[in-house]
């Protein structure tokens, strides 16, 4: 029996190193979740081997892709130039523009579809997603398997910018208002801009409140809640959801209950709850902190050895 040196360190790489994204909204995105909680479990820009034999490079699936905990998390993100004419802003029958019928198709309908094909790929061919557009089988994304791709919860995100006013929920009719977007299998996709979903990251603590949020936001989108407001922004409901937790309850959105109402996310400083959960907060950023470098140090291999062989 050998005792190994506590301060061997095993330089083999686990995994590769993150991609940071190729476009400037890929490595802004990519940026966000490294600031965040969200850093741990996101891998940007992976491959499937479709592209292998005829370019010699495999094909992006989707723009940053979270796993957590047999859940994933599915982004795209897209930045597109609001056209500034002014005849393209006059509102058709419908009530919506032409500037916003076509920013939308490219900047929301596109990641739908970026979106849909990435979950179709990952359900039919999860031993084919790579690190890298080499595809190599050292590369391979180790985390979907047979044992849990029937297990797997899903969850998308659209990430549309460039639209010249926030992106609204509801049932009205009109520029900037996002309905009940789904993709051709009615799966419900998140659409936020950049700032939300920075302001998302930030005020939800870790990985398991975020996809909380998103799982509330479905059940009350199923359950017809969007109806009932013309024209609501998602940073009031974010605050909606960060003031509802009670002693006897965890957070949500409780809109069958009496004196339910829709908070002002401009006013969360002046909420005496809010402002002691950010306290408490602060105690588990020190924690986040040291998973993360031994995290870091573990993908890239810098194991340090304790015990005996």
């Amino acid at each position: 029996m050998v005792m190994t040196n506590t301060m061997d360190i095993h330089k083999i790489m686990i995994f590769p190193e993150r991609n940071i994204g190729f476009t400037e909204t890929e490595r802004k995105l990519s940026e966000i979740c490294d600031k965040t909680f969200l850093k741990l479990w996101t891998w940007t820009s992976l491959y499937n081997d479709e592209g292998i034999k005829k370019n010699k490079k495999g094909n992006e699936i989707c723009d940053l892709l979270v796993y957590y905990s047999n859940t994933i998390v599915i982004f795209s993100d897209k930045e597109v130039v609001y056209t500034e004419q002014v005849e393209k802003h006059l509102p058709e029958e419908d009530g919506t523009s032409i500037a916003w019928k076509r920013w939308k198709r490219r900047a929301v309908d596109s990641s739908v579809k970026q979106i849909e094909g990435a979950e179709s790929w990952i359900r039919r061919h999860y031993d084919r997603i790579y690190f890298t557009e080499k595809c190599l089988a050292t590369e391979k994304f180790p985390f979907i398997n047979s044992a849990n791709i029937n297990q797997l919860k899903i969850y998308r995100v659209a990430i549309a910018n460039g639209c010249p006013y926030p992106l609204y929920l509801g049932n009205g009719v009109g520029d900037g208002i996002i309905t009940g977007c789904r993709d051709r299998h009615g799966n419900y996709i998140h659409v936020f801009d950049g700032l939300t979903i920075e302001t998302l990251t930030q005020e939800l603590s870790s990985v398991n409140e975020f996809v909380s949020y998103l799982e509330e936001k479905e059940r009350i989108e199923r359950e017809g809640f969007f109806i009932n407001y013309e024209k609501l922004k998602e940073l009031d409901l974010l605050a909606t959801y960060l003031l509802s937790p009670s002693p006897t309850r965890c957070a949500g959105f409780y809109f069958n209950e009496d004196g339910f109402k829709i908070e002002n996310f401009n006013e969360l400083n002046n909420a005496s709850d809010y402002l002691v959960g950010k306290q408490e907060d602060r105690v588990s950023i020190i924690f986040d902190d040291l998973i993360e470098c031994i995290s870091a140090q573990f993908v890239k291999g810098k194991v340090i050895c304790t015990g005996f062989t």
